[in-house]
C-alpha cells in the first residue's frame, strides 16, 4: 500500500458523517476539514495475498470503503459483530453461527479484531469465547458435554444418525456440528 497524497475535504466521505445524518437535525454539523488518504496498492502477482478473518464493529466499513481489505487481503469475508457474514449478507442474511467456526478460521493466515471505542466490552464480540470453546480439548467444555449428551440418548442419537445419512456426512461430523450450534444458540441468547 503506497500512500500517494492527502486531501483536505470539508465534506465527509462514506461513513464519517453518520452520527451527523441520524440526528435529524435541521441544519448539517459543521465539519473541520478532514484528511482522506489517495493511495494505490503494489501486487506482486506471483505471491498470494494473505487470507484474513475480520470481526468488526461498525468500524470496519472505513476499511471496507477505502477498500483496503481487498486491496491487501484474497479474500472479503467481515463478521459484522459476529453476527452476521459480508459480503454475502449485502443481498441475503447469512449469519454466522451458520458456519462451521473452525473450518471458517483454519481457511485464514490471521484473524483481524476491529473494536473501536469500549465496543460491547466483549472484544470479538463473542467470537474468541467461541472459539476457545472450540479449541479446548479438557472434559468439561461445554461442547464435548452436550456431544456426551447426545451420545448417551438412543432417540437423540438416532435423530443425529438420520440427519448425518440425509447429508452424506459421518456420524462424528453430524454430532458435532449440532453440538457447536446448540452452544452458539445459548451463548447469543446470553448477548
Amino acid at each position: 500500500m503506497v500512500l500517494d497524497s492527502l486531501e483536505l475535504n470539508k465534506h465527509p466521505r462514506h461513513n464519517d458523517d453518520d452520527i451527523n445524518k441520524t440526528m435529524n437535525l435541521i441544519w448539517d454539523v459543521p465539519f473541520a476539514p478532514l484528511a482522506y488518504p489517495c493511495f494505490h496498492f503494489i501486487t506482486d502477482t506471483t505471491k498470494p495475498k494473505p487470507a484474513a478473518h475480520f470481526v468488526g464493529d461498525s468500524f470496519i466499513w472505513g476499511w471496507w470503503d477505502q477498500p483496503i481489505i481487498q486491496g491487501l487481503f484474497s479474500n472479503r469475508e467481515i463478521w459484522y459483530y459476529d453476527k452476521e457474514i459480508f459480503p454475502e449478507t449485502f443481498t441475503k442474511v447469512k449469519a454466522t453461527r451458520e458456519v462451521n467456526l473452525r473450518e471458517a478460521i483454519e481457511r485464514q493466515n490471521f484473524v483481524v479484531l476491529l473494536t473501536v471505542g469500549s465496543g460491547s466490552g466483549n472484544p470479538g464480540f463473542g467470537v474468541i469465547d467461541r472459539l476457545y470453546v472450540e479449541y479446548d480439548t479438557s472434559a468439561t467444555n461445554p461442547i464435548r458435554i452436550i456431544e456426551k449428551s447426545i451420545y448417551s440418548s438412543p432417540e437423540w442419537l438416532a435423530a443425529e444418525q438420520k440427519k448425518a445419512t440425509e447429508r452424506k456426512i459421518p456420524l462424528e461430523e453430524m454430532v458435532r456440528t449440532d453440538a457447536i450450534n446448540l452452544f452458539n444458540e445459548e451463548l447469543y441468547k446470553k448477548k
